[in-house]
């Protein structure tokens, strides 16, 4: 069981790599090789189910294509836990999942942010006046934020875009330790409600 769980969690985390480069490369306009063509063709089909079935859209951002990931980092979960590490089933441990997984989600959601808003302070930086596609998706969700950020804290500066782009990775940033230690008192205080009713059971036994 334990060999077999190994072996389940590795193609697991296979997938979610793949399907986050795929995610990732489809920001990107790269020219055609039969590498990518192949990759797509093993990829697409998950990606296109989703977005067929649970069309979720924030603006033009389409948020669909992370369901499949957290189905993934969910089953990664379970793999792990119940498989590997034998962890024993308890009436605590559906709640401790659902914190896990909507932890997980938020985790990923904030580090996308991360990263296209870094893409677009790299953009600023070394090609300010370059048109691209993917600039003007991004800008189209994230200038909103900015302009929120620009009436909270004004800044005069010739490179103010790119303050303002740092400060709001830094922000995304500060929202992620916050919410790990949410997360993490209330996860630590499940474990030591869970631990109290196993040991409860244990005496019962005897």
């Amino acid at each position: 069981m334990v060999v077999l769980g190994k072996f389940l969690a590795a193609l697991i985390s296979l997938l979610i790599l793949a399907l986050t480069v795929r995610i990732i490369l489809s920001w990107l306009s790269l020219p055609h090789s039969r590498w990518l063509s192949t990759f797509y063709r093993y990829t697409d089909p998950v990606l296109d189910y989703f977005r067929k079935h649970f069309p979720i859209r924030f603006g033009i951002f389409d948020a669909s294509i992370l369901i499949p990931i957290i189905i993934l980092m969910v089953s990664l979960r379970l793999v792990n836990e119940l498989m590997i590490m034998q962890r024993p089933i308890t009436p605590f441990y559906p709640i401790i999942l659902f914190v896990d997984i909507a932890s997980m989600a938020l985790d990923y959601f904030l580090f996308i942010c991360v990263i296209c808003v870094a893409i677009l302070l790299l953009f600023n930086i070394m090609s300010p006046n370059t048109y691209h596609p993917l600039m003007t998706t991004l800008r189209s969700i994230f200038d909103p934020w900015v302009m929120r950020l620009r009436r909270i804290i004004p800044i005069r500066h010739k490179h103010a875009d790119r303050i303002y782009l740092g400060l709001f990775i830094v922000i995304i940033l500060l929202l992620m330790m916050v919410k790990n230690f949410i997360f993490y008192i209330f996860l630590n205080s499940l474990a030591g409600l869970e631990a109290n009713y196993i040991e409860s059971i244990r005496q019962s036994k005897f």
